[in-house]
């Protein structure tokens, strides 16, 4: 089966018709108009209102020690530090939004999620997305390291989606790594969290470089795959936003 069966309209644009493309950019365009308050009450600093949520250890099962050393070979510093923040951030909005997830598979999926991003598995540029090719790296990884297809399916479907303008909370693991990757990026919903879990993530896994290092990658992408959702996004202000994170300025 194809890494884009089964998806949704967003997430194989590089093949779309246009008005599948035109669908996600009405639903980016409300995404970005549902963060803006969030973002502004954002900008004077991070939450110090709120208490800490519990800092959770990462899983270290052979499988999530596996998933950890295949991506200390795959990503440059910037991105691989951006891969343990999401789950941090994931964890921390599962906790907010009370919701149950396997924080095994949301790991799998934090730590394999660019992988489609990375010198060491390119593609061809008339291909999808970086996120469609990256879930079939991560399919094939995950099936040679025994995991079973439910499993597979579930962190699959995560990385596939989190290029999505949204993701419901019903697919719990798919919606906590947009959550986190769409924070650390862009600082989505950082308004909500408390100041002492992020100063906490951000003294593990500093930001250094990151900000620049996903510009350029997303910068690449748009250039080489235009109707993708990472091109749709940069022609529609992504660059910005990135530049204007204020985990950026706070941490």
């Amino acid at each position: 089966m194809s890494a884009c069966e089964g998806a949704s309209l967003e997430s194989c644009t590089g093949d779309s018709t246009f008005g599948r493309r035109l669908g996600f950019l009405r639903q980016l365009a409300l995404s970005q108009l549902a963060d803006l308050p969030g973002l502004l009450r954002a900008l004077p600093g991070p939450n110090r209102e709120a208490p800490a949520l519990q800092m959770r250890t990462p899983p270290d099962s052979a499988l999530a020690r596996a998933a950890m050393e295949f991506a200390r070979e795959v990503y440059p510093s910037p991105l691989l530090e951006h891969c343990m923040r999401c789950w941090y951030l994931g964890d921390l909005f599962a906790q907010l939004d009370q919701l149950v997830y396997d924080p095994e598979q949301l790991y799998l999926a934090c730590l394999l999620h660019d992988v489609g991003l990375t010198a060491a598995h390119p593609f061809p540029a008339t291909v999808g997305c970086f996120a469609v090719h990256g879930s079939a790296v991560a399919e094939h990884r995950l099936a040679a390291w025994g995991v079973d297809d439910l499993d597979r399916t579930v962190v699959v479907d995560a990385i596939i989606h989190h290029m999505d303008a949204r993701v419901p909370p019903s697919r719990a693991v798919a919606f906590l790594l947009h959550a986190g990757a769409h924070c650390d990026v862009v600082g989505s919903r950082a308004d909500q969290l408390p100041a002492d879990n992020l100063r906490t993530i951000h003294a593990r896994h500093p930001r250094d470089r990151f900000g620049d290092t996903f510009r350029d990658a997303m910068r690449t992408e748009a250039r080489l795959r235009p109707r993708s959702r990472a091109g749709i996004m940069w022609r529609n202000g992504a660059g910005l936003r990135i530049r204007l994170n204020p985990l950026d300025r706070w941490c």
